[in-house]
């Protein structure tokens, strides 16, 4: 899963990423050697997965990982022509922005985040717009004689598409046939993606969190994202101290959880995530996959090999797992489904995949 950090100047975004990330980062060059990247990996926290990992005792214990990037500065260029930057945005499976309220009194800081917001909505919308027409311009110059079918059906998707943009609408408001979609995810486009935004409160405002995020939440959901507050000066900090240490400053602050566990948490639901687990003796692992996916994709999701023999998937739920106390005592007392490849997949499933190569 790959999260791309987007922001105004003087946002504290880079600080966000730090803290995001523990401060455990690396500093590269794009391919091209032109744009500044900041990459970090966070593995979202799941105590279940560990939980699970004490039945099997495997060699080793897979959570979901997050990667999160931070491009160093704007988006502005890429208005002219389409760079680096806008190529790691489009690889992204999720925006985040980032809007800094520690520069004024949270209302007012709500204001102007909300235009930042704007802002960055508009910029996105560009870019989509700038790639969808030369896209048509490039089809029309090399189209010769009638169009076919498939060309026909491209045409008509990137129509539609920039009819919307024209109106300033995202593609994400669009409703798609399931043979566009597939085609849709060729072009990438940055207006379909899904886009959390990050409040970067002050110190004295974290009393007020769950406040901030409450005024912020219906502006949030017109743009179809999610607010999330938090102080990124302090919960960076926090990540430097000691699992012991950190607790009694968050207790003391009154932070209930770490920011990197809420950013997870609100990642997972607006790109509409769930997760199922595989366990054996050589290692126990969290999948996500969007929710709604059939047996045979979450499959392959773990290897192309077991989509391609797919026979069946031995399915229970992790929570009767452990009620149950081990997989022989679940197949005994009749509790283990055994599904076909249109299964569709439950949020928490174990799930043993049946296979032939």
């Amino acid at each position: 899963m790959k999260v791309a950090l987007i922001g105004p100047p003087l946002s504290g975004k880079t600080t966000v990423f730090k803290a995001l990330t523990a401060g455990h980062s690396q500093t590269a060059k794009s391919q091209a050697g032109h744009v500044e990247i900041h990459r970090g990996v966070v593995k979202v926290p799941d105590p279940k997965v560990y939980k699970l990992a004490e039945m099997y005792q495997p060699k080793k214990v897979s959570e979901v990982e997050i990667e999160y990037f931070d491009l160093v500065g704007t988006l502005e260029s890429e208005k002219k022509q389409e760079g680096e930057k806008t190529a790691i945005l489009r690889e992204s499976d999720e925006l985040a922005v980032v809007c800094g309220l520690f520069q004024s009194s949270f209302e007012e800081g709500l204001a102007s985040a909300q235009k930042e917001i704007e802002k960055v909505m508009e910029d996105l919308i560009l870019l989509d717009y700038i790639l969808v027409e030369k896209r048509l311009e490039r089809m029309k110059k090399q189209s010769k004689g009638p169009a076919t079918p498939q060309s026909k059906q491209e045409q008509n998707l990137l129509e539609k598409c920039l009819k919307a943009l024209e109106k300033q609408v995202p593609c994400r408001k669009l409703e798609f046939a399931p043979e566009e979609e597939k085609l849709l995810r060729s072009y990438a486009l940055l207006t379909v993606k899904p886009v959390l935004t990050i409040l970067n409160l002050g110190e004295k405002e974290i009393p007020k969190t769950a406040e901030i995020e409450k005024k912020f939440e219906p502006f949030a959901r017109q743009k179809d994202s999610l607010g999330i507050a938090a102080c990124g000066e302090m919960e960076l900090e926090l990540s430097q101290l000691s699992e012991s240490e950190r607790a009694d400053f968050m207790q003391d602050l009154g932070i209930e959880k770490p920011s990197s566990h809420r950013v997870a948490t609100g990642s997972y639901q607006l790109m509409n995530l769930i997760s199922f687990y595989t366990a054996n003796q050589n290692e126990v692992r969290a999948w996500a996959i969007p929710k709604g996916y059939k047996a045979i994709q979450a499959a392959g999701t773990v290897h192309t090999d077991m989509e391609k023999g797919f026979i069946k998937a031995e399915v229970i739920n992790i929570d009767r797992l452990f009620q149950l106390g081990s997989m022989h005592a679940a197949k005994e007392k009749g509790e283990v489904g055994l599904h076909g490849k249109e299964y569709p997949v439950q949020d928490g499933d174990v799930i043993f995949f049946r296979f032939n190569v």
